[in-house]
């Protein structure tokens, strides 16, 4: 007999999904599973190959609740786990219709919203004054362009004014702090 932890331990979940997944097959395994002292919950060899099956379904891609279910129908039709071959059933095939709907309204949905920050942008450059441009680094390359050649310039004319001082105004002038 296991108990919850070895439970989580032989089929590699924690506790929590191995007791979600007993009260699934809650009708299934009363007859695999017994109280402990202190109402300790013991599932027998019978018990645990059900729940390797339920796994087993879940690792080829069902959710749990159908592979609860599936384990439950094979049990139901008296037909042991092993002789049932993994076909697709009208359950599994309604989920998967279901699930190709919800893609393709998910992606729907991406369009839309995708659609709609692009207007949002479009709106936002031409209405906003001084709303930044998509080509901003462009822009900032070329304010950083004419911020330089202006710099130069001015320190040309700087130069040029210095030069024209008679020789006493350059000597006891101090220079004026570079205001870059």
């Amino acid at each position: 007999m296991h108990d919850i932890k070895s439970l989580a331990q032989i089929l590699g979940m924690t506790e929590r999904e191995v007791r979600y997944r007993l009260t699934l097959l809650d009708g299934v395994l009363s007859n695999h599973v017994k109280q402990g002292k202190n109402r300790k919950i013991l599932v027998d060899q019978g018990g645990v190959a059900l729940l390797q099956r339920v796994k087993h379904f879940e690792e080829q891609g069902m959710p749990v609740l159908v592979a609860a279910e599936k384990v439950k129908t094979e049990l139901a039709s008296r037909a042991s786990p092993a002789e049932v071959k993994p076909t697709e059933t009208s359950e599994t095939s309604a989920l998967i219709e279901a699930l190709k709907e919800q893609i393709r309204r998910l992606e729907e949905d991406k369009r839309f919203l995708q659609d709609r920050v692009k207007l949002l942008e479009e709106l936002l450059y031409s209405k906003l004054p001084g709303a930044v441009d998509p080509n901003w680094q462009t822009d900032i390359e070329y304010l950083r362009r004419t911020i330089e050649a202006q710099r130069e310039e001015l320190a040309e004319l700087r130069r040029a004014l210095e030069a024209r001082k008679p020789w006493w105004q350059r000597l006891f002038h101090r220079p004026t702090p570079n205001r870059n």
